[in-house]
This record gives structure tokens, C-alpha cells and sequence, in this order.
């Protein structure tokens, strides 16, 4: 997963199989080159060799996650990276199946699956998610990408 905060800046996510841990890595690109450091590593449910299936960055200094666990689980995780990089919200999406990405619209968070189903999730404990509706689409949403800047909401702790 790779998240472009703008044309120099990506947060791309990796695993070393070494250590069978997952982190997240800021990538400044100036010319040719890059500099990459570690911005934080995937705790709580994700943690280990997880698969990051969707990665958004909030104006609001948060990174959040979705991915399965090692037992086939799906949680929505968010990070406080002006603060150490700190996990501060894990939310089970587990009433959802094949969950594709995060989307922000109208200020509310939405969880969009493969089967063209749309949730919604509140973004105060504890965090409710409801269904919403089903598309029409032929094909089921699978990821999305949404401009750095169109995601301002955060979850709040």
C-alpha cells in the first residue's frame, strides 16, 4: 500500500519477513533520490506479518489502517503520528465482509466493500457501524484513493 501525501512525500507500507513486523515508512523524494524513515510500526491486532489492505492520511495527523490479521479478522486502526506515532483507535470490523477501503464524504467515514455494500462508521466510541446502502455497480468497490487533504476527519479517543 502507498499513500502520496504530495509530490514528494508517499507513506508506503512494508513488512520485513526477518522480524515478521509490518511498518509504515515516510519517503521524501527530493530529485532522484529518496530518504525514508520509519514512521511507526503496526501494533495491537495487525501487528506481526499483517495484510494492509487500505492506508488514508487525515489532515488531522492520523494514519489509519485497514488489514487482516493472521486469523483472517478485519479492524480499522488509527495512528497519532504527531505524537510518537501512537495507536489510538482499533475498531473490529468483523460484521463486514470482504472490506475493500475507507472513504471520507460529507465529513462521515464510510467502509466500502467488495460487494458493493457501503457502511458507515461513527467517529465517536463505540463507533457504531450501520449499514447504508448497496450500489448498483457491476463490480464490487475493491480500493480507493482519496486526495491527501479530502480526508479531515479523525476517530476521536
Amino acid at each position: 500500500e502507498i499513500f502520496a501525501i504530495d509530490n514528494n512525500n508517499l507513506l508506503v507500507v512494508a513488512t520485513n519477513t526477518g522480524t515478521s513486523k509490518t511498518f509504515i515508512y515516510n519517503s521524501v523524494i527530493t530529485g532522484t533520490t529518496a530518504s525514508t524513515t520509519n514512521l511507526l510500526e503496526i501494533v495491537g491486532s495487525l501487528s506481526g506479518d499483517t495484510f494492509i489492505k487500505d492506508l488514508k492520511v487525515s489532515t488531522e495527523n492520523k494514519v489509519i489502517v485497514i488489514g487482516l490479521n493472521g486469523s483472517g479478522n478485519t479492524y480499522l486502526q488509527q495512528y497519532d503520528y504527531s505524537s510518537g506515532a501512537t495507536l489510538d483507535v482499533e475498531i473490529s470490523l468483523s460484521g463486514i465482509t470482504n472490506v475493500g477501503s475507507l472513504v471520507e464524504v460529507n465529513d462521515n467515514f464510510y467502509i466500502l466493500n467488495n460487494s458493493n455494500q457501503i457502511y458507515k462508521i461513527g467517529l465517536t466510541p463505540p463507533y457504531l457501524i450501520t449499514y447504508e446502502d448497496t450500489s448498483t455497480t457491476p463490480i464490487g468497490f475493491g480500493r480507493t484513493s482519496q486526495k491527501y487533504g479530502c480526508i479531515t476527519q479523525k476517530f476521536e479517543v
